[in-house]
Order: C-alpha cells, then sequence, then structure tokens
C-alpha cells in the first residue's frame, strides 16, 4: 500500500513539475510571438510609406513660449532626399528652411541671412533651430514613421501592445492601438529622453497615416498637426536642391 502511495505521489509531483514547466514554455513562445509580430508590423508600417507631400501647422512649446509655424514638407525615398520649409504663421515669411539631397544638408536661416552646408551626419538640429532633438528620430516622425535602432539590439514584449527594443545605449519601448499601429514612442538615451506620439491615423489610398505627430523632450513640445498630405506619389527632384535665388546674397557660415 505505501509503494502504491508513494507512486501515486510521485506522479502527481512529476506532473505537476511538467505543467509548470511548459507553462513557462507557453508564455515564453507567447512573448516571443508578440516580438515577432509587432517588429513585422512596425516594420510593414515604415516600409509602405516611400515619399511624404504636406502641409502642416507646427506649434513648439518651451517652458512660458509658444511659437506657431507654417510647414512644408517633402521627403521621398525613405527619407534620402527631405525639405522642410518653415514659415512665420502670421505674415507666411519665410524662417528656415532644411534641404537634404543624399548625404548632403543645406540649412537656410532667412532672418539671419546665412547658410550652412553640411555633411547630414554633422547635423545638429539644437545648432540649427534652438530645438534639442535628434534629427533621426525628428525627420522619421515627421514621416509618420518610428525610428528603430535593430542593429545589436534586443527585441522583446512583455506584453500583447507593448514592444521593447534595446542596446548598450539606448532603450526604446513603442506602444501599438488595437490595430496595431504604433500611437506612442519613448526613446531613452541615458542621458536624454524623448517621447513621441501619434494620434487621428487618416486613410490615403491603401494606407494609414498619423494626422498628429508630437516629440517631447523635457519641457520642450514640438506638435505637427497635417493638413494636406500626399503619400507615396511623385516628387519633382528639384525641390532637393538649393538654388542660386534661394541663397543670393546670404553669407555662408560654419556650424
Amino acid at each position: 500500500m505505501n509503494r502504491v502511495i508513494v507512486a501515486f505521489c510521485f506522479i502527481c509531483m512529476s506532473f505537476y513539475l511538467y505543467s509548470c514547466t511548459t507553462g513557462r514554455e507557453s508564455a515564453e513562445q507567447g512573448r516571443y510571438e508578440y516580438d515577432r509580430i509587432l517588429i513585422e508590423r512596425l516594420n510593414h508600417h515604415n516600409g509602405r510609406i516611400h515619399t511624404v507631400d504636406a502641409r502642416a501647422l507646427v506649434v513648439f512649446r518651451e517652458a512660458d513660449r509658444n511659437f506657431s509655424f507654417r510647414a512644408t514638407l517633402s521627403v521621398e525615398n525613405h527619407g534620402e532626399n527631405l525639405r522642410l520649409d518653415l514659415s512665420d504663421f502670421v505674415f507666411k515669411k519665410p524662417l528656415l528652411s532644411i534641404v537634404k539631397n543624399g548625404e548632403q544638408v543645406t540649412t537656410i536661416l532667412y532672418t539671419k541671412r546665412s547658410y550652412f552646408e553640411m555633411p547630414y551626419e554633422q547635423l545638429d538640429m539644437k545648432k540649427i533651430s534652438g530645438l534639442n532633438i535628434r534629427k533621426e528620430i525628428l525627420l522619421s516622425a515627421l514621416m509618420g514613421k518610428v525610428y528603430i535602432e535593430e542593429q545589436n539590439s534586443v527585441t522583446s514584449s512583455p506584453e500583447p501592445h507593448l514592444l521593447i527594443i534595446e542596446n548598450s545605449y539606448m532603450k526604446e519601448t513603442i506602444s501599438f492601438n488595437d490595430q496595431l499601429l504604433p500611437v506612442s514612442v519613448f526613446y531613452d538615451f541615458q542621458n536624454d529622453v524623448y517621447t513621441m506620439t501619434f494620434r487621428e491615423y487618416i486613410r490615403i489610398g491603401d494606407l494609414v497615416f498619423p494626422k498628429k505627430v508630437t516629440v517631447r523632450n523635457q519641457d520642450r513640445v514640438l506638435e505637427a498637426n497635417y493638413s494636406d498630405v500626399s503619400v507615396n506619389q511623385p516628387l519633382d527632384p528639384e525641390i532637393f536642391h538649393v538654388s542660386e535665388e534661394d541663397i543670393g546674397g546670404f553669407e555662408r557660415k560654419n556650424l
């Protein structure tokens, strides 16, 4: 009888341990599935937006200061070529242009009648515009995309609508809505953090695009409210070239 009881207890314990093990394996498998699905959906979303031609109201807030601008954005080839023009909201006078053609960037400061030319890797948004934000995050956000750093990074997904990408110098936490569209991104670069949000997705042809994009860094907020957006349509290549008329009489300076 004792042998029977011992055997029965052994069987029950074995079944319990097996259940715990398979339960953990199922949970790990589930998290892996979330990870894979969210990465695929994010790459799909980013990859579908090739060109953007848009108009927007841009609002910049810092502490107790508030500035409004009219913006025109033209981007092609996933950001290889880009032109961003900002003008005064009331008087419509040009204030700033950033023109990227391949790896070369020209920025024009109309109020100071000066311009800068530099490789893209040397572009510093804070020095150019006073806005402390990483260029790769800003340019991706303006295209309705999420900047992701996949190289040498580890991904995880603790929840079905949450994706974490991290490496030795940054951690990126992306939240998705029920349609698995990105709605917020928190970037932690150790000594600097940003929060980006996408709101009011609108349908343009066979894809969707966020009508409102907000980037926050400490007490600084940049919000773009799009009023006219064209996606994946051919653009005039001359848009991405700076003409003599654009910089005529302006002084070339170095950062």
